[in-house]
């Protein structure tokens, strides 16, 4: 129990012992779970992403419409709704994808920077003994260009999977109100490349995605040993084999990135394939409705060009797939370098979470207050700002600062060190020592 001006309070006694991180474990699925900005902040750019998606799509399902119905010469009234729906879902299209970058971005950084905080954290007291047994490229890359990959789950993953999902399920409903046997079409098609092209990305790409990172490691690690012993490598002649190990790393790592690009180059090119399948297949079972005329020229259209407006959307899902095993070994290479436990031997500081140790000393009110202001009016409160008073209530008196002023005066003139003149630094210095005490001394 502790006693403070008249108050009481408890603290519990906790007998058990400090922990040694008050964080859980780092594992892969707490730090990909960790780089997922707030929903209430996400989704906005998840709005604005389908809103421009659909606007592209929109504008050229309009677009096609507004072609062949024009080329009948129908009267320019029976136009007007179809010139408008193109400006609008023109400008609609690119006001949305500003928006859609400006909020995705402000809040993948936000949390990015919440991210690297938190390592950082994580790594200042476990550092340098706890990590004895992780190389410094591998905590380098952990913290800068891993955790620069996590950004790509919620902008490069997460965004175009559902933007891409809602306006396919849109543009599929959309046919089917136009003519049925097309939407299915469209649908297996839509399917189809969903499956092809991401195992195509699996079997292509994968083994190189999940390499990048290590090699990244690898390459800042030989770059960090090269300039750390720099002079001991000039000393002993092994200044040329280092190179060469950073070439060696280099060219590793070159090698990987050209083949996940040629994975994503193979991934685009099976989309635009079954694109132009999907457009041929609309067209052959749209051939029936428009020899017995259920179906007009607009809206054969229609039904041709919707293919290849989805599967431009659709073309960020292999994209997407090829991001997330990016993203997933970025996150296990986070965890590799942040120890689960940190090792016994090590000596750390524990702090008593707030509430438990004892309150702060409480000031008196007069304590409070401060010295004269910069025009010489009196005292002035800190907080309110108001004309200094007394504990009791009543205004600082004149003629009492007047006769301290006095005193203060008189003690001066019968000093006779201040009568001789200025007093040297070390002698003033003594003198305000004894009647202030020690000054604090900077650091």
């Amino acid at each position: 129990m502790i006693r403070t001006f008249g108050e009481e309070t408890r603290v519990r006694e906790d007998r058990s012992p400090a922990p040694r991180d008050a964080s859980p474990p780092a594992t892969p699925r707490t730090v990909l779970r960790g780089a997922l900005p707030p929903a209430r902040r996400f989704w906005w750019a998840l709005g604005a992403g389908f809103a421009s998606e659909a606007s592209a799509v929109a504008l050229l399902v309009v677009s096609a419409w507004l072609i062949v119905r024009a080329s009948e010469q129908p009267p320019v009234l029976y136009l007007s709704a179809a010139v408008v729906g193109v400006r609008f879902f023109a400008i609609s299209r690119a006001v949305f994808r500003y928006l859609e970058r400006l909020t995705g971005h402000d809040a993948a950084l936000r949390q990015l920077a919440s991210t690297r905080a938190d390592l950082v954290r994580r790594l200042v007291p476990l550092a340098p003994d706890g990590l004895a047994r992780t190389r410094r490229g591998s905590v380098l890359g952990a913290l800068v260009d891993d955790v620069d990959d996590l950004q790509n789950l919620p902008l490069r993953v997460v965004q175009p999977l559902v933007s891409s999902a809602l306006v396919a399920i849109g543009a599929v409903v959309l046919v089917a109100f136009v003519w049925w046997p097309a939407a299915l079409t469209l649908l297996a098609c839509l399917a189809l490349a969903a499956l092809v092209a991401t195992l195509w990305g699996w079997a292509a790409g994968a083994r190189a995605e999940r390499s990048i990172a290590p090699l990244r490691a690898l390459l800042a690690d030989a770059v960090l040993d090269h300039l750390g012993s720099l002079d001991v490598l000039m000393a002993f002649g092994a200044e040329e084999q280092s190179r060469a190990r950073i070439a060696a790393a280099d060219a590793a790592l070159r090698r990987s990135v050209v083949r996940r690009a040629g994975a994503q180059a193979g991934t685009a090119a099976l989309v635009s394939l079954l694109a132009g399948v999907a457009s041929l297949a609309a067209v052959a079972v749209a051939a029936p409705g428009i020899a017995s005329g259920a179906l007009g020229g607009p809206w054969l259209a229609v039904v041709v060009l919707v293919p290849m407006a989805v599967f431009e959307v659709f073309a960020s899902v292999p994209l997407a797939a090829a991001s997330w095993r990016q993203v997933r070994a970025s996150a296990e290479r986070i965890a590799e370098a942040l120890p689960a436990e940190p090792p016994a031997a090590l000596v750390r500081e524990w702090v008593a979470p707030t509430g438990v140790g004892p309150p702060a000393r409480r000031r008196h009110p007069a304590a409070r207050r401060v010295g004269p202001v910069a025009g010489g009016r009196g005292r002035r409160s800190r907080r309110s700002g108001r004309p200094r008073r007394s504990p009791r209530g009543r205004p600082p008196d004149p003629s009492r600062r007047a006769r301290a002023r006095d005193g203060v005066q008189r003690r001066r003139e019968d000093d006779p060190c201040a009568r001789a003149g200025p007093l040297p630094r070390d002698r003033r210095r003594l003198r305000h020592r004894r009647t202030f005490g020690a000054r604090p001394r900077r650091r």
